[in-house]
C-alpha cells in the first residue's frame, strides 16, 4: 500500500499567456442568418475593434460579438498555511 501525502493541496489557475482579442460578426443577414464573419485574434483590443468598425463600414453590419481569450494553466499548488 502507498502512503498518501498529508499535504493539503488546491487548484491554482495561472495565466500561461497574453490575452488574445477577437470578435464574430452577429447581424441578421437578408437571408435570416447571421454573417458569421469573424476577426484575426489580436494582442491588443483596439485592433478587434478597429476590424468591427471597418466590417460595419463595408456592410452596414451593427452587430458583434467580442471576445477576449485568457490562456490559462491549472496547476496543484500547495494550499494556503501548508507546510
Amino acid at each position: 500500500m502507498t502512503a498518501t501525502d498529508p499535504t493539503p493541496r488546491m487548484r491554482g489557475f495561472f495565466p500561461s499567456d497574453a490575452p488574445r482579442f477577437a470578435a464574430v460578426c452577429t447581424t441578421e443577414t437578408t437571408e435570416g442568418k447571421e454573417c458569421g464573419a469573424e476577426s484575426s485574434t489580436w494582442d491588443t483590443p483596439m485592433q478587434r475593434d478597429q476590424w468591427m468598425r471597418e466590417h460595419a463600414d463595408e456592410f452596414g453590419h451593427e452587430s458583434f460579438n467580442r471576445s477576449s481569450l485568457a490562456p490559462t494553466t491549472v496547476r496543484v499548488v500547495k494550499a494556503e498555511g501548508a507546510k
